[in-house]
């Protein structure tokens, strides 16, 4: 027994190192096999970053060689996109599109450089199908906010815009954008928090410090908004947006001459800054009115009228000044005009409150498509009109809305504008340039 055991113990060690050996082998083969698998993961990964940083010119090539070669096209497409050229970006994602229709980024920025194009129903279904290829796009969620803002929709963006800041907490974009919804919706207390929020994030975000100055100044905090004010025109003293907020401040709280004065020297360098913007000609006339200085307010509402058509402030301030200044008929007519536009505009905010509780509320669509067409904002009509047609073809307001916006549209001799809702520095594409 004893040698029988001895006998075999030998046989036992010999065949100890057998087993590692094979598990060396068979290890060293997974390695080989995960090697052969992902090599072609690693391989594109190593590629898409590399035509990341490079410049449209070196993209412009790479896709001139590589015509079938989908991510060169599809960042070419962004590249074309950041510098403007907004029709080229929107033909390369079309191609891209093309070749893999279910590619959320390009699906995301196709709606939004359809929103820039104020093309909206094309905005709308792009921004859609990139949801349904990917359900939890903070991005297309936030693009689908910036396009109801655009379409005068405040109350549903804000919600799209909440969902986008859940997906992504930390997107400063997202975050201003919702407080700015907030102030649209006149939820100034959240969008008080949002822009707090932004500024511990990224204190030196000067769209996040104007938008906390306005907001306080709306909650009465004079004192806070001037404040938060003077820090943004302490890092940059030709800021027309808060120049012009710091002058409404200083023409609310004017007891004096010379504070209403000091109130039209900061206009006065808004307006410089930024001629395009109406706030700042519309609180020019009511200093003017202030002053009583009647036919200057007449010159200041008009520019403001002619930048907004549809700013019912300035409808009503010109019409009383035209007739202060002597003009007393066109007067009546200006606030005649007037009471309409403040009618419908009232009109239209009950209206998308209703689509925003009930979003199959036809009824209601087809009448913001109504009142759209009467004010002249025909790529709004035309999302209506096709939304309508979608979830309502046989609503009998239908025809005459689609035969009404193809008059109007065949008489439009200018060509579409951009979105007018549009954000200013937000950059809505799926890829940022870096900073």
């Amino acid at each position: 027994m004893s040698r029988s055991r001895r006998a075999a113990s030998p046989g036992s060690v010999r065949s100890g190192p057998a087993p590692k050996r094979w598990l060396w082998w068979m290890f060293a083969a997974a390695l080989a096999a995960g090697a052969a698998f992902y090599a072609p993961q690693i391989s594109h990964a190593v590629h898409r970053d590399r035509l990341k940083q490079m410049s449209e010119e070196r993209l412009r090539v790479e896709v001139s060689a590589r015509p079938a070669d989908v991510d060169a096209r599809y960042q070419f497409a962004l590249a074309l996109g950041r510098s403007g050229q907004h029709l080229d970006a929107i033909r390369e994602l079309l191609t891209v599109l093309q070749r893999d229709p279910l590619r959320p980024e390009a699906l995301n920025d196709l709606g939004a450089l359809y929103l820039l194009e104020g093309r909206y129903y094309e905005s709308l279904v792009s921004l859609r199908q990139a949801l349904a290829a990917r359900p939890n796009y903070a991005l297309a969620y936030a693009n689908l906010g910036r396009l109801h803002v655009a379409t005068k929709m405040p109350f549903t963006a804000a919600r799209e815009l909440q969902r986008a800041v859940e997906l992504d907490p930390n997107n400063i974009d997202s975050l201003i954008d919702l407080g700015e919804a907030y102030q649209r919706t006149l939820n100034y207390s959240q969008a008080r928090q949002t822009y707090e929020r932004v500024l511990k994030l990224r204190p030196n975000s000067q769209r996040a410090r104007i938008g906390l100055g306005k907001t306080l100044f709306s909650l009465a905090d004079y004192a806070g908004a001037e404040s938060t004010l003077r820090q943004v025109l302490a890092a940059n003293p030709s800021d027309a947006s808060a120049l012009s907020s710091l002058g409404r401040l200083k023409l609310e709280t004017a007891t004096t001459d010379e504070q209403l004065q000091a109130a039209r020297d900061l206009l006065r360098q808004a307006v410089r800054s930024d001629a395009a913007d109406p706030e700042g000609w519309y609180d020019l006339g009511r200093v003017a009115v202030k002053q009583r200085k009647p036919a200057q307010a007449v010159e200041f509402f008009r520019r403001a009228t002619q930048l907004s058509p549809d700013h019912p402030g300035a409808h009503y301030q010109l019409g009383m000044s035209l007739q202060l200044a002597g003009k007393e008929a066109e007067g009546r007519r200006v606030l005649a005009e007037f009471r309409m536009t403040s009618l419908r505009s009232r009109e239209q905010g009950q209206l998308e409150e209703q689509l925003y509780q009930n979003p199959k509320d036809w009824d209601a669509m087809a009448r913001l498509a109504e009142i759209d067409l009467e004010t002249g904002q025909l790529p709004i009509a035309a999302l209506r009109c096709q939304q309508l047609g979608q979830g309502a073809p046989t609503h009998p307001k239908l025809p005459g809305l689609i035969a009404q916006l193809a008059r109007k549209n065949a008489a439009a001799a200018t060509s579409r504008p951009s979105a007018s809702g549009s954000p200013g520095s937000t950059n809505p594409l799926s890829a940022p340039p870096s900073p």
